[in-house]
């Protein structure tokens, strides 16, 4: 194996974005190594290599697909805004990456549906994570007086959030342009969680269209 073939960023990165749009469209048994290395044209053994293994790269997919959620969570957290506004911001943020590129949310709900032995516990923490940040930003919006008391704050996250999953899970092989209101695909999903959101409200603070 030449140097060149096992040393630098570009031969790790080539591993991973072979290997995530493999595991987005099939479970973590379908997928080998042979195939990721095909998928990526490299040597089957720059995978041991650079990752350790099918599992431990299975594990960094996820783990990349995790931070997506988590840099979020550091953004709405640095920014000076309501709760209601940190819920918003949120909300368009992940909508306008997912679209970009939905291979994460398909691989993050594919895990959820089908755990492995190898992930479930880490994962799970991981992504629960993401639930509990937009709870505690239910809960700063209660307390700003914008959000009803009655919301269950986990209840609405999910909500918010299956809104978005079930868009991004459908959109591919069902356009929506029929069915939801607006010009391209970050409008008609927004429309669809800004209205729930909009449930929500005690009218004393207002939601930008």
């Amino acid at each position: 194996m030449a140097k060149n073939d096992v040393q630098g960023p570009d031969t790790t990165e080539k591993i991973l974005q072979a290997a995530t749009q493999l595991f987005a469209e099939n479970n973590y048994e379908a997928v080998s190594i042979k195939t990721i290395a095909a998928a990526a044209h490299v040597n089957s053994a720059l995978i041991s290599y650079h990752f350790g293994g099918k599992r431990q790269l299975y594990e960094a997919v996820l783990k990349a697909q995790i931070d997506i959620f988590n840099n979020s969570i550091l953004r709405t957290r640095n920014s000076r805004l309501t709760g209601l506004q940190r819920i918003r911001q949120l909300m368009d943020e992940q909508a306008k990456t997912h679209l970009q590129d939905n291979r994460s949310m398909r691989v993050i709900y594919r895990e959820l549906l089908m755990p492995t032995k190898e992930s479930e516990q880490k994962f799970g923490t991981a992504i629960y994570a993401f639930y509990d940040h937009m709870a505690a930003l239910f809960d700063q919006a209660k307390a700003d007086g914008s959000i009803r008391p009655d919301v269950d704050n986990y209840a609405a996250a999910f909500t918010l959030l299956s809104i978005l999953a079930f868009y991004l899970m459908t959109y591919q092989y069902n356009p929506h342009e029929r069915r939801l209101k607006g010009t391209n695909d970050f409008e008609r999903v927004r429309s669809t969680y800004m209205t729930y959101l909009r449930s929500l409200l005690t009218g004393k603070e207002k939601l930008e269209p």
